[in-house]
């Protein structure tokens, strides 16, 4: 109800009781209530009166005063995700700000927000407090149009209000496995593309009123954008990190003749690139690959084979073929034949083709115990750069070998 329509009706009651109690004096009770009795009954009447009206007028004023309060906590909240779209910040560190500041001014204790992966059909980014890593990977593997929120936010771009999800056939099992009661799901927008969703949850059966809605739909828009202008902030990060390291091997590979450095630092760029725990090169000498480094805290594991032939475990085949190949479960590849490094718990191996000219020259292996290792596009493709690199290295250092020997052959072939 409108401000100023209360203080004119209080105003009223309170001139229509005041106009009551004279009439009453004067007209209809004047022998009575001009009496001494009727003067005490009169100031006790008007009293009560001001009392009542007192406590009405101040109880409105308390009530519009936590109205305002709660009205200026919700604009703060959504001013300080607005905010986030003005800032320099890596994707994860904004989904944690943004979670935590939505959580407290809804009052409940659990949310995630996820963002699109390449395809903008995968949930690929999550951050979120209050579910279990059970769910949360659930949610990792699940698509858009197949999650509730997507598969009715999408039609209608409205958020989906679920109060009872027991009762929903879609998620009722997970709600209760979780004791989720009430949720509350929006589509994040940036420039009219649909980039993730943002879903709070309550273990308390609530009702989500208007207002919060409001709000939170609000919030989501300016979430968008920040989570947009935090994916360009991690690009332009990603890009300048890939020209810097691609002029780093460049310039590194060059700068001996000798192969082992020329891999060592080739290596060291790979470890960092691609955020694995080991790393190993083999050559192509007839008809084996034959490891030439390992760099890494378990390599005993991995040297419990150094010498393949082609067609044989991960680094012959990929030298016979000529093509990349990766394996996020180790233990169920009977093809990887290092049964040490399956035993340290290596989830992820890697291995590419070294190819100059046409030529497999080598392979490079990675490996990892997370198996997660060796799925984001930006690194792969930051990697063909370094595998480049590291093809015309050899490439070069196996010239220069042939070259250093011949001309040894001819140094001895002409003296007397």
């Amino acid at each position: 109800m409108n401000l100023t329509l209360l203080i004119v009706l209080t105003a009223a009651c309170a001139a229509s009781f005041l106009i009551i109690i004279d009439l009453l004096r004067h007209r209809v009770f004047f022998g009575v209530l001009h009496t001494t009795p009727g003067f005490i009954a009169t100031y006790v009447a008007t009293a009560a009166g001001v009392a009542v009206f007192s406590w009405a007028v101040f109880g409105l004023i308390k009530r519009l005063e936590g109205q305002l309060l709660e009205q200026n906590r919700r604009l703060a909240a959504l001013n300080r995700v607005a905010l986030l779209s003005a800032q320099h910040m890596q994707l994860q560190q904004l989904l944690k700000v943004a979670l935590d500041c939505i959580l407290e001014t809804e009052g409940v204790a659990s949310g995630v927000i996820c963002t699109l992966g390449l395809e903008h059909e995968d949930l690929s980014g999550v951050y979120h407090r209050g579910f279990s890593e059970a769910l949360v990977q659930r949610i990792r593997t699940a698509k858009l149009a197949a999650d509730p929120v997507g598969e009715h936010g999408l039609p209608t771009s409205q958020p989906v209000v679920m109060e009872r999800l027991f009762e929903d056939p879609g998620v009722g099992e997970a709600a209760r496995d979780e004791g989720i009661h009430s949720g509350l799901g929006l589509l994040l927008f940036a420039q009219g593309e649909v980039i993730g969703l943002l879903v709070i949850a309550s273990r308390e059966q609530r009702r989500f009123h208007p207002a919060e809605v409001e709000l939170l739909a609000s919030m989501s828009t300016q979430l968008g954008l920040a989570i947009r202008n935090s994916v360009l902030y991690e690009n332009a990060l990603r890009i300048s990190k890939e020209m810097a390291t691609l002029r780093t091997v460049g310039t590194a590979t060059p700068s001996s003749l000798r192969l082992n450095a020329r891999l060592e630092r080739g290596i060291d760029v790979a470890l960092e690139v691609m955020g694995v725990e080991e790393a190993e090169v083999w050559l192509v000498v007839g008809q084996e690959v034959v490891m030439q480094m390992h760099r890494g805290p378990f390599a005993s594991a991995f040297m419990e084979r150094t010498r393949f032939k082609l067609g044989e475990g991960f680094p012959g085949i990929v030298a016979q073929t000529g093509r990349p190949l990766i394996a996020h479960h180790l233990s169920e590849e009977r093809w990887f034949l290092r049964q040490q490094v399956k035993k340290a718990g290596y989830n992820t191996f890697g291995a590419w083709p070294l190819i100059h000219e046409g030529k497999v020259l080598g392979v490079l292996g990675l490996a990892s115990r997370s198996p997660e290792a060796l799925t984001r596009p930006s690194e792969l493709r930051l990697l063909d750069g370094v595998i480049e690199h590291l093809a015309v290295a050899i490439a070069t250092a196996l010239l220069y070998r042939q070259m250093r020997d011949t001309a040894d052959m001819e140094d001895l072939a002409s003296r007397p």
